[in-house]
């Protein structure tokens, strides 16, 4: 069985992909990456990586029901219904609509991930998000064994940010679990891995669940988190064991914080240590997390650009 990359991106986070990409080369990592992006910044992206052999280039509109394709240029374009028709389509039966344009881009990268990883060509999904960073080529083993994808899940760890216990309770509500179940259990690091087939069976479940489209698990039932959705549903499913469970492990290491100019050396130091994790989670809200990682690339793997 082999693996296959997949990231989600739209034009504001096209410099962190090209980051990604850049890593993922240096490291002699020929592994196919599937690359979705809003489909009015296809271009900008196909431009950007034309001489990138492995970076696969597709549009929403490739993945995404015709219906839920069509919401979602309109959340990103900022074309929301007035005060007015929303009353309007809350009073005559289009509330489906008016809830799905209460979504953000954000929430349709979500659905994305799990269109398009239904439609991989591989039962192995590694999803990357764009602000990782490749330290080490990864080897197979990474996010397989014995044919088995993995599923990472730690307990307790990093439950006490306030968004992620909220995506785990709203999974949970989702799903009908008692308050005690899985009471600190976390999927979301840096990279996921996602079986294929759980996911192609994860779709239908939820949509005969709720009696409709996927996308109103997000709009209706205020779901938060691919992640705890994926990872619930495997913890439930009665395929559950055709998945390799990692309760400790994860693929990053992590800055959450800046780096003080006299700590830099050392972490280079440490991120080159190719017998450690092989990615780099930068996280988001790390103040100059932009330079950071310029500084860091160029540390690790010269002077090329993104």
């Amino acid at each position: 069985m082999n693996h296959v990359y997949l990231s989600v991106s739209y034009i504001k986070d096209l410099d962190e992909v090209l980051a990604l990409r850049k890593s993922l080369r240096a490291c002699g990592d020929d592994t196919p990456h599937h690359i979705v992006v809003h489909d009015e910044d296809l271009p900008a992206f196909q431009a950007a990586l034309a001489g990138d052999p492995q970076a696969r280039l597709h549009s929403t509109a490739d993945y995404l029901p015709a219906r839920v394709e069509r919401l979602r240029a309109r959340v990103v374009a900022g074309r929301k219904p007035s005060k007015f028709v929303r009353s309007v389509m809350k009073r005559f039966g289009h509330r489906r609509t008016f809830e799905a344009l209460q979504l953000t881009g954000w929430h349709y990268q979500q659905l994305t991930k799990l269109y398009a990883t239904a439609a991989m060509p591989e039962e192995c999904v590694v999803i990357l998000d764009s602000d990782l960073l490749a330290l080490a080529k990864p080897r197979a083993d990474h996010f397989m064994r014995d044919g088995k994808c993995f599923l990472f899940e730690t307990i307790g760890k990093d439950m006490a940010s306030s968004f992620y216990r909220s995506w785990l309770e709203s999974t949970k509500r989702f799903y009908d679990m008692p308050d005690e179940t899985f009471a600190d259990v976390n999927y979301v690091f840096g990279p996921v891995v996602w079986s294929r087939s759980m996911v192609r069976d994860l779709i239908p479940s939820v949509e005969d669940r709720i009696g409709s489209e996927l996308i109103e698990a997000f709009s209706r039932h205020k779901l938060q988190s691919e992640y705890f959705l994926y990872g619930l549903f495997a913890r439930r499913s009665g395929k559950f064991g055709e998945l390799c469970v990692a309760s400790s492990e994860t693929l990053s290491l992590e800055i959450k914080e800046p780096v003080p100019e006299s700590e830099f050396g050392h972490v280079i130091e440490a991120l080159s240590d190719t017998t450690r994790r092989p990615f780099l989670w930068v996280h988001g809200f790390v103040p100059g997390r932009d330079a950071l990682i310029d500084r860091i690339l160029h540390a690790l793997h010269g002077e090329a650009g993104r």
